[in-house]
């Protein structure tokens, strides 16, 4: 039987680097390993996992305010217990049917992308948020009448924090030229899905899905002076909460590099 430290120890390990290890909240009573980890220091998010031996079967990610105004993540234990013994169940079943739900589908994916670190966010719109430590993300929106269709769309991007750019020549998705931060795709059928998912998330893993643009063709990320409109060279940015960068206003739409900036007369822009 194994003693209370060595699962500690155990659980330590499975953290990845830039998490910390978190208590795990009282939850229900489960033979799965439950895992908590937090990143982004007081006001950051918290990530549950859930492992059958080394298998991961379940995982989750709770914003700041969702984890505190749950009492500390104590009253979404019961639902995340819930949904990993689910999961579980769905894995031991070798039944193909596992995938007829879009629970038993992220299940799969989860399964599938574990290896990359990768952490899913549910929310309360539907679609789902798959996070990886690359800084790769997906969003999916999955729904009983897509999984009957089998018809999926994948929404690739990266991190808003990020410099880095998606590259065309090395992803099979359309990616985005005006900013090369999101790519779109399409799948048919749940192998199909998993298949391109897997092959993304592996392909960001190893570094090749992203170039990193020199300091000055990289895109402005934080506010001039704290100006939510500029003028450079007489053409007006506003700034995107989203995208944390400048975009254009009106014609086809552009972000703001530092190479812009560059002997540029840049000014505050009329709200």
């Amino acid at each position: 039987m194994k003693t209370q430290e060595a699962l500690q120890h155990k659980s330590a390990a499975r953290i990845p680097p830039g998490w910390h290890a978190r208590h795990v909240p009282p939850h229900p009573e489960t033979t799965l390993e439950l895992v908590c980890s937090y990143a982004g220091g007081r006001y950051g998010r918290t990530r549950m996992e859930a492992y059958d031996g080394d298998q991961l079967v379940h995982s989750a990610l709770y914003d700041y305010a969702r984890w505190e105004g749950h009492a500390g993540g104590q009253l979404l234990m019961a639902d995340f217990v819930a949904a990993a013994e689910k999961a579980l169940a769905a894995s031991q079943s070798g039944n193909p049917g596992a995938t007829s739900t879009p629970q038993g589908l992220v299940s799969q994916i989860t399964a599938a992308t574990a290896r990359f670190g990768v952490t899913v966010e549910e929310t309360p719109s539907g679609f789902i948020h798959f996070r990886a430590p690359s800084e790769m993300c997906l969003m999916l929106h999955v729904t009983a009448g897509e999984l009957k269709s089998e018809r999926f769309l994948l929404n690739w991007y990266v991190a808003i924090d990020s410099a880095k750019e998606l590259d065309q020549s090395k992803l099979r998705w359309s990616v985005n030229p005006h900013h090369r931060a999101k790519a779109t795709g399409a799948a048919h059928g749940v192998n199909e899905l998993l298949e391109q998912i897997e092959a993304g998330f592996a392909c960001a893993h190893t570094g090749e899905a992203f170039v990193l643009p020199a300091p000055e063709k990289r895109r402005v990320s934080e506010k001039i002076n704290g100006m939510d409109v500029v003028r450079v060279n007489g053409r007006r940015y506003e700034w995107n909460e989203t995208f944390s960068g400048y975009w254009t206003v009106g014609g086809e739409p552009q972000m703001l590099y530092h190479s812009d900036l560059a002997g540029a007369a840049v000014g505050q822009g009329q709200v």
